[in-house]
């Protein structure tokens, strides 16, 4: 039996900026006040990363 979250793309810090356009700084921000979700992992506190899915939940469409 397969996990379909473990097979979901994941969008690191740098992607979701180049794709949002804005800077680390402006994403920082958005995070600090809710205007992103939560990381859905955190390797480290500079290597963040948010399911597709968790993303396009929070109405940040990507694709």
């Amino acid at each position: 039996m397969s996990d379909t979250k473990t097979k979901e793309r994941l969008v690191s810090r740098a992607d979701l900026c180049s794709m949002l356009d804005v800077s680390q700084e402006t994403l920082r921000k958005w995070l600090k006040v809710g205007k992103l979700p939560t990381p859905d992992v955190a390797l480290s506190r500079k290597t963040i990363l948010w399911r597709l899915s968790t993303l396009q939940s929070a109405g940040i469409n990507l694709v």
